[in-house]
């Protein structure tokens, strides 16, 4: 098994889908895949990306917001304690959070520099990673474009968002109509999976 006093990079995934993707960004998965803590209900994937040695977790099934991202975060700290970089991945309330080291905002111009004056991949990449499995392709693959619905654009909303999802149709409705906001993802016929792969 590897030893957990080896990882400096933490990715915190919040649904499972993100999990797979970030599963497909490895190099590399390291012995002791699926590493499970000792002092948390974790379930840990240990790997490679470049030189860095990284693991990813993810929320228990149906938990979403901030306890579970704290819970999470506290029990992969605790079992692998050399984390220096930890990116969470979807949907999580961070406005209190400190802001990201130096040293990985300078990276992230380093990209948006590069990415300006050279373009990006992204699409290639995703398409090989695809191309390379076809179960991923059900449901990590562009939606036909048929299948999206389009809302006018001539129209300014405030735009709400949680750190919780909000599955309640009428609920929704009645609390953007009280606020005069429209709530940030759809609970109700609108709502679809196919997509979702795709985004994360």
């Amino acid at each position: 098994m590897s030893d957990p006093n080896n990882y400096t990079v933490g990715l915190i995934c919040a649904i499972t889908k993100e999990y797979v993707t970030a599963r497909t960004v490895l190099e590399e998965e390291r012995p002791g895949s699926d590493y499970v803590s000792l002092h948390g209900h974790d379930n840990y994937t240990l790997g490679r990306i470049r030189q860095h040695k990284s693991v990813i977790a993810v929320f228990p099934e149906s938990e979403d917001g901030t306890d579970p991202a704290a819970v999470v975060t506290r029990d992969l700290l605790h079992t692998f304690t050399d984390i220096q970089i930890g990116l969470k991945l979807g949907v999580g309330g961070d406005k209190d959070l400190e802001s990201p080291p130096t040293f990985l905002q300078t990276a992230v111009s380093g990209l948006k520099a590069r990415h300006e004056a050279q373009g990006h991949s992204f699409s290639a990449l995703v398409n090989e990673v695809l191309f390379q499995s076809t179960r991923l392709k059900k449901d990590f693959c562009r939606p036909d474009q048929s299948s999206g619905q389009l809302y006018r654009s001539d129209v300014l909303w405030l735009i709400a968002s949680a750190n919780r999802l909000m599955e309640d149709a009428q609920i929704r409705d009645i609390v953007a109509l009280k606020n005069g906001i429209l709530i940030c993802g759809y609970p109700d016929s609108h709502k679809t999976k196919n997509g979702r792969g795709m985004l994360c």
